[in-house]
C-alpha cells in the first residue's frame, strides 16, 4: 500500500494519523502493527464507530496511546487506553501536533502528578516540573521525586525522608542520563528557552514516573529481599533497604508468587482488592508463563479462569512474559509479552525508566481469523 507523504510526515513523528479507517484495517490484518507513540483516529464524520468492535479485537496490536476526534463516546472496552478530543488545534507540524497529543494524554491520565526535582537551592517551575531544594520533601499528594544530586556522600538517607512517607515516590533514579535531561531542562526553564522538545521530554517523564507496574514472576519474587544491588540510585538508602521496597518507592509492586500459587483466592484478595475510587488499580500487570500454568494445574482450569479474568480487569494493561519464545496465553487472548531476560534485566538492574521504555515498545501480533470484524 503506498503511502501519502502527509501520513509519512506523521509518521516519522510517532504519529499514525487515520483518517481513512478501512486502511489501518488492511494494514494490520495483513500483519502491519503500528509501531508509534499514538494512533489518531478521526471520528467527527462518525466514521470510526461502526469499527469499534474491531479495535477492540485488535486493542494490543495497536498503540498503547490512542487519541479519538470528535464527540462520540468511547465504548468501554478501549476506555483504558483512549482519551477523547472534540477537535485537534491548527496542525502547523507534526512536532506541535506531538505536542498537544502528549499534553491531552498525560492530562488525561496523570494530570495529578508533578515530578519535584531536589536540586541544589534551586526553586523554579515549569509545566508539572518542579525544581526545590535539595534538602525539602514536598507536601502534597502524588509527587514524584528525584534527586538530582549524588548522594554517595549521605549513607543511610541522611537529609532524605521521602522514603519513610508513603505518600511520596520517588521519580526513577539518580543515574546520570536523568541527571542530564534534568540539567538540560532546568537550564531552559531559567533561561526562558523551553521549546516543544522540552515539553514532550516533560510529559514523559511524568508518565513513565507515574505508571504503576505489578509484576507475577517467582523468579522476580526471589529476588524481592536482595540488599546490596548496583544502580537505581540506591545509595542514599540504608543497606538493609531491599529490592522490593525500593520498586514500591517508583509505584512497581512485586507480587507474591508463592501465594498466587499456594492460596490463589487469598491472592486475588490481596492483590487485586480495590484501594480507590479507580476501576483499575494498575497501569501495567506483568505476568510468568510459566506461573499462571502452575496455578491452573493446581486449582483447575475454571476456578484460574475466574481469577485470571479478575486480575485482568484491575489492570490496563497486560502483557505475558516468559523465557521460551511466544507465550500461549499471549496468543490466545491476543495479548503482549515480552522476553523475561529483557524484563529481569531491566527488573533487577535497571531504572523505571528503562522498564517503561520496554512495556510501552511492546505489541502484540495482529489477531487473525475475522474475530471481531
Amino acid at each position: 500500500m503506498r503511502m501519502t507523504a502527509e501520513l509519512q510526515r506523521w509518521r516519522s513523528q510517532g504519529i499514525d494519523f487515520i483518517k481513512d479507517f478501512g486502511e489501518l484495517k488492511q494494514e494490520v490484518e495483513a500483519g502491519y502493527s503500528p509501531r508509534h507513540q499514538f494512533l489518531v483516529l478521526d471520528n467527527r464524520n462518525g466514521q470510526v464507530e461502526q469499527h469499534w468492535r474491531w479495535i477492540a479485537n485488535q486493542i494490543n496490536a495497536l498503540p498503547y496511546r490512542i487519541i479519538v476526534i470528535g464527540s462520540c463516546e468511547v465504548p468501554r472496552e478501549i476506555q483504558h487506553t483512549a482519551v477523547k478530543v472534540d477537535e485537534l488545534p491548527p496542525m502547523e507540524s507534526p512536532d506541535s501536533l506531538r505536542k498537544f497529543l502528549w499534553q491531552k494524554w498525560v492530562q488525561h491520565w496523570y494530570g495529578d502528578y508533578a515530578i519535584y526535582v531536589r536540586w541544589g537551592e534551586r526553586e523554579t517551575s515549569y509545566n508539572k516540573i518542579i525544581f526545590i531544594p535539595k534538602n525539602s520533601d514536598p507536601c502534597v499528594e502524588k509527587a514524584l521525586v528525584y534527586d538530582h544530586e549524588s548522594n554517595t556522600d549521605q549513607e543511610g538517607g541522611e537529609g532524605h525522608n521521602l522514603y519513610a512517607s508513603s505518600d511520596f515516590h520517588e521519580c526513577i533514579d539518580a543515574d546520570s542520563p536523568l541527571r542530564d535531561v534534568f540539567t538540560h531542562i532546568g537550564n531552559a526553564i531559567s533561561s526562558k528557552s523551553i521549546n516543544t522538545e522540552h515539553e514532550v521530554i516533560i510529559y514523559r517523564l511524568i508518565e513513565a514516573s507515574a505508571i504503576s507496574i505489578a509484576i507475577l514472576d517467582e523468579r522476580i519474587w526471589l529476588e524481592r529481599e536482595r540488599k546490596n544491588f548496583g544502580g537505581m540510585g540506591t545509595k542514599k538508602y540504608s543497606s538493609d533497604v531491599t529490592l522490593k521496597k525500593v520498586w514500591e518507592k517508583r509505584r512497581i509492586y512485586l507480587l507474591d508468587a508463592d501465594k498466587a500459587l499456594s492460596n490463589f483466592d487469598e491472592f486475588i484478595k490481596e492483590s487485586f482488592q480495590s484501594k480507590g475510587d479507580r476501576y483499575w488499580e494498575y497501569d501495567f500487570l506483568v505476568a510468568h508463563q510459566g506461573r499462571l500454568e502452575e496455578i491452573e494445574k493446581k486449582v483447575g482450569h475454571e476456578k484460574f479462569n475466574s481469577g485470571w479474568e479478575e486480575m485482568k480487569k484491575k489492570a490496563r494493561w497486560v502483557i505475558i512474559n516468559t523465557g521460551r519464545g511466544k507465550p500461549p496465553l499471549a496468543e490466545k487472548e491476543g495479548l503482549r509479552y515480552v522476553e523475561y531476560s529483557n524484563l529481569g534485566e531491566t527488573l533487577l538492574k535497571g531504572a523505571k525508566l528503562d522498564l517503561a521504555y520496554l512495556l510501552f515498545a511492546l505489541q502484540a501480533e495482529p489477531r487473525r481469523g475475522g474475530q471481531g470484524q
